[in-house]
C-alpha cells in the first residue's frame, strides 16, 4: 500500500510530471491516464508528456531532419553525413509497432509496395489471420474488434506525430506512365496545412481555422499520412500504383530522372515524401475491390487529401 509520503508526492502535479515523465509512450497512454481523474488531469496539461506521447511538438531544428533511427538509442547509418547526425528525429514508436514497414523505413530504400501490402504486412490487421483458428468465432470476434479499434473515430494514432521533431510538411512525388498514349507524367505534391484534428490534438495550439493550421506549427501527425497513402492506394485510374514513403533521405537511385530530383528537392522541405509510380500496365487492378478495400482500411475520420499537385515533367516513353 503506497504511504502517506507517496501520495502526497503523487498529489502534487509538479512530482506526479516529473515522475511520469520516467515512463514509457505505451503506459503513459494506457495505463497512467487510467488511473484517477487527477492523474489524466496532470498528463493532459502537461506539454512534455504531451510531448513524450508524442502529441505536441518539441521545437524543430532550423532544417528539417535528415537522420531516422527508430529510436534515440539505435546507432546511426556509418554512411550518414556529419550534417544528418546533427538533425537527427525518433520515429514514434507506436506507429512504426502497428503500422510497420509498409509506412516506416527509416533507410529510405526499401522496396515498392502494393495495396496487397496492407493485408499482408499491416501488423494489427495481419496478425493472426493466416493461422488455423483464423476461421473460428472466437478469433473472428477478436479480429474486429481490433480493426474497429483502429479504425473507428477519435482513434488517437491519427493525431499522433509521426515523429520528434515533427516534419514541417508532407510532400510526394506521382510518376505516371500511360502505356496506351505513350506518355511520361510527373507530378510535385506539397502539403503543409493541418487538418481539422490537428487542432485538438494538444490544448496549447492556437486556435484557428483548420484552414490556416500550418504543419511548420503543429507538426504532421500520421492521420494526414495515412489517408493520402490509403486513399490514392486504392483509388486509382489505372490497374497498378506502388508507392514508398521516404524518411529524411533518398536511397540510391540507378536513375537520375524527374521524378528523383523533384523528390529529393522535396525531402529538403519536408523530411518526408511518399514516391507514388502509377502505371497502365495491363495487370491485374490492385486493390480487386475498392469498397472492400475502403471497408478495411479508410478510417472513420478519414479526410480527402486536400492539395493541387503541379505538374513537372510531361514527355514521351523512351
Amino acid at each position: 500500500m503506497p504511504t502517506a509520503a507517496v501520495e502526497a508526492a503523487l498529489s502534487t502535479a509538479e512530482l506526479l510530471e516529473a515522475v511520469l515523465l520516467f515512463c514509457d509512450q505505451t503506459t503513459l497512454l494506457v495505463a497512467a491516464q487510467r488511473v484517477s481523474k487527477q492523474w489524466f488531469g496532470v498528463i493532459n496539461a502537461s506539454r512534455r508528456l504531451q510531448q513524450a506521447m508524442f502529441f505536441y511538438p518539441i521545437v524543430p531544428p532550423a532544417k528539417p531532419s535528415v537522420a531516422y533511427p527508430r529510436s534515440p538509442e539505435e546507432e546511426l547509418d556509418k554512411s550518414t553525413n556529419a550534417h544528418a547526425r546533427k538533425v537527427v528525429a525518433s520515429l514514434n514508436p507506436l506507429l512504426v509497432k502497428h503500422f510497420g514497414s509498409v509506412f516506416f523505413d527509416p533507410k529510405g530504400c526499401g522496396g515498392l509496395q502494393s495495396a496487397n501490402h496492407f493485408y499482408f504486412e499491416l501488423p494489427w490487421w495481419a496478425d493472426g489471420r493466416s493461422n488455423d483458428l483464423s476461421d473460428s468465432p472466437e478469433m473472428q470476434e477478436y479480429l474486429e474488434r481490433r480493426h474497429q479499434a483502429f479504425m473507428r473515430s477519435g482513434a488517437s494514432w491519427r493525431r499522433m506525430l509521426v515523429s520528434q521533431p515533427a516534419p514541417p510538411a508532407l510532400g510526394y512525388g506521382w510518376k505516371e506512365r500511360r502505356e496506351v498514349r505513350f506518355w511520361l507524367l510527373v507530378w510535385r505534391g506539397y502539403i503543409d496545412k493541418a487538418p481539422g484534428y490537428a487542432e485538438s490534438a494538444s490544448s496549447s495550439l492556437p486556435s484557428a481555422e483548420p484552414s490556416s493550421l500550418s504543419l511548420s506549427r503543429t507538426g504532421l501527425r500520421f492521420g494526414q499520412l495515412y489517408d493520402l497513402v490509403q486513399y490514392h492506394t486504392g483509388h486509382h485510374e489505372y490497374t497498378t500504383l506502388l508507392f514508398r514513403i521516404v524518411w529524411g533521405q533518398l536511397g540510391l537511385s540507378r536513375l537520375e530522372d524527374e521524378m528523383t530530383r523533384t523528390c529529393e528537392d522535396l525531402l529538403k522541405e519536408t523530411s518526408v515524401i511518399v514516391q507514388f509510380w502509377h502505371a497502365d500496365d495491363g495487370r491485374t487492378h490492385q486493390p480487386a475491390d475498392v469498397e472492400d478495400w475502403d471497408r478495411s482500411f479508410r478510417s472513420e475520420d478519414f479526410q480527402m487529401p486536400d492539395d493541387e499537385p503541379v505538374e513537372v515533367f510531361r514527355g514521351p516513353l523512351m
